[in-house]
């Protein structure tokens, strides 16, 4: 894949080009929705369906935490399937995985049914 710089043209005419990303997308431009910022508009969707009061302020129960983390995992494993050698984004994934494993580890102490709905519904290997 090819990397666009982001650039401005200089002169007279200061309009931005389309071509202002970094990540190309599926039509061959870049777009900043294709990266990781894309989870600011789906987490309070993430919070609705899995969180445990099922609303969109829901940011802080474990379940809505779970989830976020699933889907930030998911995301940084696709990632990593391409770019094999990007060591920092290897490193925020094990750090990720280990905050879900503990987090999963204090929601199977404080509520047990809790803890297997989560994993059911996010399909989790537990």
């Amino acid at each position: 894949m090819e990397r666009f710089a982001c650039y401005r043209p200089r002169g007279a005419n200061q309009a931005v080009l389309q071509r202002t990303c970094l990540w190309p997308t599926n039509d061959g431009y870049g777009s900043f929705t294709n990266n990781m910022n894309s989870t600011h508009y789906n987490k309070a969707a993430l919070f609705k369906t899995y969180g445990f009061k099922k609303s969109e302020q829901d940011s802080g129960s474990s379940e809505s935490q779970i989830a976020l983390f699933t889907h930030r995992i998911k995301h940084l494993t696709e990632h990593l399937s391409v770019k094999k050698k990007d060591y920092a984004a290897k490193l925020g994934l094990l750090k990720l995985v280990g905050k879900r494993k503990r987090l999963l580890a204090y929601l199977k102490k404080e509520d047990l049914n809790r803890y297997r709905t989560i994993l059911t519904v996010l399909g989790l290997r537990k």
